[in-house]
């Protein structure tokens, strides 16, 4: 009798093992389908991009692609990520989201102030955006997951989906070089005329005077730069070009500083 239970004991046990070491490693699972979903989600970046500005009727005919990214996103577990990959993650799906709301309402609009906002928000507000495991909102994205990684260079890479926003670009950001990736989104944009501009006044009456204009996405997160110890012509002046250095050096202690007119225009391909 001892020996029948002993046998039925260790049959039991050994079958108990067996099934505790055939579960799935479920970190391991959730990140080979992000990476997966990654890779069809660059794919479609490369494909629907004509010079920094989008094809959206590219991305209507791919439309699953992207589809399939936002859903993958929203069930990646965010905790479980390194400092790194949390930067990488939070820009590809801030910029997957901002596609994907203009695809709601493409080819009917053609400013993104024209994506209605009333009576229930649709922009910047709406939380229909799966992410961490729950639903949020763009500005959410931006304020309570970038904002506490005190980057201020990831700004630069977030696409709003309007001309005046940084160009989305036809690769995704990955932790291992996101670095690099940064400093040459912020170098870039500084380089466009949409990002800065400067040259001497031409007044009626009275002396020339040098004027710096910058996008007004400094002016929107001005205390982003602040709070890592940046003014916005400190920050700028560390990205920009060598004639705008030069510019500066000359004339810092008589420089003013304006902001450009935003274009909210679609980034389309018309």
């Amino acid at each position: 009798m001892i020996k029948i239970f002993a046998k039925q004991y260790f049959m039991w046990l050994g079958l108990i093992t067996a099934s505790v070491l055939c579960i799935p490693n479920a970190e391991s699972n959730d990140r080979e389908l992000y990476r997966n979903a990654l890779k069809s989600y660059e794919w479609l970046l490369q494909n629907s991009l004509r010079q920094n500005v989008v094809d959206y009727s590219y991305l209507k005919k791919n439309q699953s692609v992207i589809n399939h990214y936002v859903y993958i996103v929203g069930r990646t577990p965010y905790d479980s990520l390194q400092r790194t990959e949390q930067l990488a993650f939070i820009i590809n799906a801030y910029n997957a989201f901002v596609l994907r709301l203009v695809l709601d309402y493409w080819p009917h609009i053609r400013s993104m102030n024209d994506i209605p906002d009333f009576p229930l928000p649709r922009r910047w507000k709406d939380q229909r955006w799966m992410f961490d495991g729950k639903r949020i909102t763009l500005n959410e994205l931006k304020d309570n997951y970038l904002r506490p990684l005190k980057n201020p260079m990831a700004y630069f890479s977030l696409f709003c989906g309007a001309i005046s926003c940084p160009d989305l670009q036809p690769t995704v950001y990955r932790a291992a070089i996101i670095n690099k990736q940064l400093d040459e989104s912020v170098k870039k944009f500084l380089s466009q005329k949409k990002g800065l501009q400067w040259q001497m006044s031409d007044p009626l009456i009275g002396k020339p005077k040098p004027m710096v204009y910058v996008s007004k996405l400094f002016r929107k997160d001005e205390d982003v730069f602040i709070a890592n110890g940046y003014s916005i012509l400190e920050f700028v002046e560390e990205f920009a070009p060598q004639e705008f250095k030069t510019f500066l050096k000359e004339y810092r202690d008589q420089i003013r500083l304006k902001f450009l007119r935003f274009d909210w225009d679609v980034n389309a391909v018309r």
